[in-house]
């Protein structure tokens, strides 16, 4: 157990060490897979993880939370300053919007140089990114072990989550989920 708690407060570490390299994207990916169903239900391992861990992990879910349409993501962006990796869904997303929402034509027959404002708007907050560059050398070992390590599929993973910690009636993802949020609204 302790193993695991010790790997859950890396990924965690490591999502906070993303968010100050303002790597968005990978800093969603992480959170997507500790917040995947079979690692969220392992709630006695993540009961072993340091309460400072996990209130700096809550801070970046907050952080990269839809809510108000990811306005904290979107504001953090906006005052970050030096090399960053926007969070590409959230931005094309912006795109398809804008897109769907706006003809390209007015009724008039003009160009509707609002929507490709809005669309340019967009583009450039990501491109601001691009001529910055971080000074990381690659590890290489790590890269190769990432590619080569196996990738289970989601009813793989669910099995292995239940024979670590087994289904209890107080264990359920549902449950844990809405105690540990009762208990921080309190």
């Amino acid at each position: 157990m302790s193993r695991r708690a010790n790997l859950l407060t890396r990924w965690m570490s490591i999502a906070s060490e993303l968010r100050q390299l303002n790597n968005y994207n990978t800093l969603m990916a992480v959170l997507a897979g500790i917040n995947n169903a079979s690692v969220l239900r392992l709630r006695e391992t993540r009961q072993l993880v340091d309460p400072k861990v996990i209130k700096d992990f809550e801070g970046l879910e907050s952080l990269m939370s839809t809510n108000g349409s990811y306005c904290l993501y979107r504001q953090a962006l906006e005052e970050t300053k030096g090399a960053g990796i926007p969070y590409l869904g959230v931005h094309h997303q912006d795109l398809i919007s804008i897109d769907e929402a706006n003809k390209d034509f007015r009724q008039d027959g003009s160009i509707h140089w609002n929507k490709f404002k809005l669309m340019g708007k967009t583009i450039m907050l990501m491109m601001k990114f691009k001529y910055v560059a971080y000074s990381i050398e690659p590890d290489f070992k790590l890269l190769s072990f990432i590619a080569d390590y196996p990738i289970l599929s989601d009813e793989a993973q669910y099995k292995r989550s239940i024979q670590i910690e087994p289904k209890t009636t107080a264990n359920t993802t549902t449950t844990s989920r809405l105690k540990g949020l009762w208990q921080r609204l309190k």
